[in-house]
């Protein structure tokens, strides 16, 4: 028979390869701008935003961050925080804590990736929006 901590072992240890399951399959690995998108390539999916809808991008830190419900470790952050110490709900897609970068969008929709080098980021976004026009 099996042992009260040997079922424990196995309920915990089920549980932590769920989460990273999901995080590996729900956070962006990558980050591209084509034609006038912003996409985020999942394993399962991509997000895509449009490019005009942007009214901002900014610098935060995690530590201005309160957890609403997210899964967070090794694998990265995923899940929904609050920008202390306003009630700004943000879905955070990001691979780890450091260099986080804050996209808002027109539809109030707010977004926090993991971004290396957030200049040159927004130079990217800036040469995009005025190379495109947005020709449909």
């Amino acid at each position: 028979m099996f042992s009260i901590n040997g079922v424990v072992s196995i309920i915990l240890s089920v549980i932590i390869l769920f989460r990273v399951c999901i995080i590996f399959f729900i956070t962006p690995n990558k980050i591209l701008l084509k034609d006038n998108f912003l996409i985020l390539k999942r394993p399962i999916d991509e997000k895509i935003f449009e490019l005009k809808s942007i009214e901002s991008i900014s610098k935060i830190q995690f530590q201005n961050l309160r957890k609403v419900i997210a899964l967070e470790g090794v694998m990265g952050y995923y899940g929904i925080y609050q920008e202390l110490p306003y009630q700004d709900r943000i879905r955070m897609m990001a691979l780890k804590n450091s260099n986080l970068c804050q996209i808002r969008f027109g539809n109030e929709y707010n977004l926090i990736l993991s971004i290396e080098d957030l200049n040159d980021f927004k130079q990217k976004i800036f040469i995009h929006l005025t190379t495109n026009k947005y020709a449909t």
